[in-house]
């Protein structure tokens, strides 16, 4: 189901109190728990989003192996509290076991009470003000690079953001949009959680 009004450039009234985490990989839980009245929660990192899994479409060998990855990346989280980038790298991607770590975020909102009620396919915006719907095949891969979830608990709707976004200083000097939407969502509370580990 498209979300018309965001999509139109006005983001729901909940997502005003936004939490900016960037080298986060699919860390939803960390910003949830230090953060649990905001209303959008902005990821970023390096790994796409992809598609939302057709697991019914699935052989009986193909889903034993994405279950198995999935849950062999699930307890390293468990374990220690971060996903490794070089895990997500072996099992993320276009052409490898997960196409991207949409799943995860979607397991992790489930887990933490929330009920899932769009996933779509996002891109910032051209001049950098905020994301938009992605406007392209949303059967291609390529479209869902970066997702949005649109959740809810107990009547109260909650955005999280995942943008696949290189945030290094020679991609940010290319592009002028990125490079405004960062800084857009500087504004906002940040926090990082990489360097501790």
């Amino acid at each position: 189901q498209p979300m018309t009004d965001w999509a139109k450039g006005a983001l729901p009234q909940t997502a005003a109190q936004a939490i900016f985490y960037p080298f986060a990989g699919p860390d939803l839980p960390t910003a949830v728990q230090l953060y649990p009245d905001a209303g959008r929660y902005v990821l970023v990192a390096l790994q796409t989003g992809g598609r939302v899994p057709d697991m019914s479409g699935m052989s009986k060998d193909e889903l034993n192996r994405y279950l198995k990855t999935f849950r062999r990346g699930w307890e390293s989280f468990t374990t220690r509290g971060f996903y490794d980038t070089d895990d997500l790298k072996r099992d993320t991607g276009k052409k490898n076991t997960l196409e991207g770590i949409t799943p995860v975020l979607m397991a992790f909102a489930s887990r933490l009470g929330y009920r899932v009620d769009h996933v779509e396919p996002i891109r910032i915006k051209a001049d950098g003000s905020d994301v938009e719907v992605h406007p392209g095949d949303k059967n291609a891969v390529a479209t869902w690079d970066s997702v949005r979830l649109t959740l809810d608990k107990g009547g109260k709707k909650v955005i999280a953001d995942y943008l696949f976004l290189d945030l290094s200083d020679s991609h940010l000097k290319k592009s002028e949009g990125d490079k405004k939407w960062l800084e857009k969502m500087a504004t906002h509370k940040v926090f990082t959680k990489a360097a501790s580990h």
